[in-house]
């Protein structure tokens, strides 16, 4: 199974997601593992260009949505329009956008340890029947 994991790269982090990144390996092949951090602008076309393959290949997507992030919204609805399955992990107490917790197309669930974030994650997968 090929996971998409998105996530806030330039924004700020109000979360450290790269231990929940890591974990999503236990579950399949973890197409995002490498992110590009550049702030070099020049590369920003072949960083769009990669990630949308990378998308459009995955099998599921999910989604860290605590930091607020034009990039990771584009990502959101482009995997809607591309009818991925779809799930969004919040921290507790963090306020999320309405763009996402008011779609129904998206499973939102929140988590207050990296345990919590993991577990959704299976039953994820699990209620999906992708995991063997």
């Amino acid at each position: 199974m090929k996971i998409y994991f998105a996530r806030s790269i330039r924004g700020a982090s109000l979360v450290n997601v790269e231990e929940l990144q890591s974990s999503m390996c236990q579950f399949g092949e973890l197409l995002s593992e490498n992110f590009d951090y550049s702030f070099d602008v020049s590369r920003d076309k072949k960083i769009f260009e990669k990630d949308l393959k990378m998308l459009r290949s995955a099998d599921v997507v999910i989604v860290e949505v605590s930091n607020p992030s034009i990039g990771v919204g584009y990502e959101l609805a482009t995997a809607e329009m591309l009818k991925k399955q779809v799930l969004c992990l919040g921290m507790e107490g963090v306020l999320l956008t309405a763009m996402v917790t008011g779609n129904d197309y998206f499973v939102v669930k929140r988590y207050s340890s990296l345990e919590e974030a993991v577990a959704h994650v299976r039953e994820f997968l699990k209620q999906r029947n992708l995991l063997s």
